[in-house]
């Protein structure tokens, strides 16, 4: 993992920062997956991160929460508009 996160310091996408006074910081984990094809011959590996979002405060974690998804029939509707 170390091998991924270094690209991302160098170029300043991401950075260490310090946790504000008397702020916990939220616990997470990574999990890791192999993914299989029908025939049951490996396929790919999947990561990803996970926090522990029961630990939330509002108001010292966040303000507010907002995850934008848009589904693919809804951008198709907007270019048949725009064309």
């Amino acid at each position: 993992m170390k091998k991924e996160y270094d690209p991302l310091i160098k170029t300043v996408t991401w950075r260490f920062v310090d946790p504000f006074v008397g702020v916990k910081p939220i616990d997470s984990r990574s999990v890791y997956k192999i993914k299989y094809k029908v025939d049951g011959s490996h396929n790919k590996h999947k990561a990803r991160h996970i926090e522990k979002g029961y630990a939330h405060k509002e108001g010292v974690y966040y303000t507010e929460i907002f995850s934008p998804t848009t589904k693919w029939g809804t951008i198709k509707n907007l270019f048949s508009l725009a064309s």
